[in-house]
């Protein structure tokens, strides 16, 4: 596609980057020169998109490319530009989060500072839900670490390009030895095989969770291991749930001490944010870089 300006004041995609690049898996996405690279598991075969960035004044010149990397034919022309749509969130309509936040004595400096912040999403929920069990009480490096080994050990080798994430299908079939042989707990190694099963039964339906975030709370934390953080998790970075809050997220909690917010009264100020908690989260995660 052609190189495109957006504007910080729409989304700040250098922020976005520097996110995606903090937890970037290894032989599976890349962040290289203000250029952030992704391989995607498609019907028709692999594929890479990649999106470069390039500063002007007051936003970025994004510019979007798309590679087969396997299967026949060259990859959709909208491919590309869909993704990178996606993944930065850029069809979200921010004016109502905003005008929630320039009432709020909290939200106004931190969403003032970052008018165009937009939490990175994940384009698979299964992927978002291992990530989650990976990242549970560890820290984000730690987490990378190890999702990498995942990558490494079990997703499907893409030429000299790297690896898919792996499957719901591949780690179904997975003994739980294995998974635990790179370093996952055996209480985390049982939560991503029960949840690669459900994926493959049928049994997560992602389109329809996505349009129901109560039930897709109640069907994620029905799942053995997946407890409120992982769930929230999930609807924030891959279902879409602009109210989808961490409230026991260390970040999180960081982020609102700072802001003095203290524990016993949190429920009473975020209750403030609804129905925008989860865009919330993305401010007070981006706050502890300052």
């Amino acid at each position: 596609m052609r190189a495109t300006t957006i504007p910080d004041a729409e989304c700040d995609l250098g922020w976005a980057l520097g996110f995606l690049g903090a937890r970037a898996v290894a032989s599976v996405e890349r962040i290289e020169d203000n250029r952030y690279t992704r391989i995607v598991a498609t019907t028709a075969g692999p594929l890479a998109w990649s999106v470069s960035l390039t500063p002007v004044a007051g936003g970025s010149r994004a510019t979007v490319r798309t590679e087969r990397l396997g299967g026949d034919g060259a990859p959709p022309a909208a491919f590309g530009r869909a993704s990178f749509r996606h993944q930065f969130d850029l069809d979200r309509d921010l004016d109502p989060f905003r005008a929630m936040a320039a009432r709020d004595r909290v939200l106004r400096r931190l969403v003032g500072a970052r008018p165009g912040l937009r939490l990175p999403r994940l384009a698979d929920p299964f992927e978002a839900l291992v990530r989650a069990i990976v990242g549970q009480l560890i820290s984000v490096a730690a987490a990378r670490t190890i999702l990498g080994r995942l990558a490494s050990g079990f997703g499907d080798p893409v030429g000299t390009a790297g690896r898919t994430f792996p499957s719901a299908a591949s780690l179904a079939s997975t003994r739980p030895e294995r998974l635990r042989s790179i370093g996952l707990p055996t209480t985390k190694a049982a939560a991503i095989l029960a949840a690669a099963c459900a994926v493959r039964d049928g049994d997560l339906p992602w389109t329809t969770l996505a349009q129901e975030p109560e039930r897709a709370d109640r069907v994620l934390r029905s799942l053995p291991g997946v407890g409120p953080w992982t769930s929230g998790y999930v609807r924030l970075r891959a279902l879409g749930d602009a109210d989808a809050f961490l409230p026991t997220d260390l970040g999180v909690r960081s982020a609102l001490t700072r802001l003095g917010i203290d524990p016993p009264s949190l429920a009473r100020r975020t209750d403030a944010w609804r129905p925008w908690r989860g865009l919330a989260v993305g401010h007070l995660w981006a706050s502890l870089a300052h």
